[in-house]
């Protein structure tokens, strides 16, 4: 296993400091700096994780956007290293993303290829609200 040095490669603390400062405040050449040496703990994330059949590509862009917000939320007064934050942060965005791209992809579809969420009993809330004012609002008239 790959261990992430804390420091900016050969930069000291000081450097590494600044730079995550000038990223949080809105420098994008700080922060492409930052996301660009971080990428390999982006990949070291997703190679671990359970995929589905989610694709590769989409694992990484999904976890170069939990490096992005653990960036941007990184305190380097708390005395973490960054890839212990960042870690987490990577895998829950990874995780979401394997959860959204699982649920759309169960859905059942036409032969088009369209997800029936037409159909009534994809809307399990609407029985609830037949014969109410709400529905009366909604334009519902007669039987689902």
């Amino acid at each position: 296993m790959h261990i992430h040095n804390h420091t900016m490669g050969g930069l000291g603390a000081a450097s590494e400091a600044a730079l995550f400062q000038r990223a949080q405040s809105g420098c994008h050449d700080s922060l492409n700096r930052l996301m660009a040496r971080h990428d390999g703990l982006v990949q070291a994330v997703v190679r671990q994780q359970v995929l589905g059949d989610l694709p590769f590509a989409e694992a990484l862009q999904a976890g170069r956007i939990g490096l992005w917000r653990a960036i941007l939320g990184y305190d380097l007064k708390r005395g973490t290293a960054f890839s212990t934050y960042a870690w987490p942060c990577i895998m829950r965005q990874v995780w979401r993303a394997v959860k959204v791209h699982t649920r759309f992809h169960s859905l059942p579809v036409t032969s088009d290829g369209l997800p029936l969420l037409h159909q009534p009993h994809f809307r399990p809330f609407l029985p609830l609200l037949h014969g109410t004012s709400a529905s009366k609002s909604l334009g519902m008239k007669g039987t689902l």
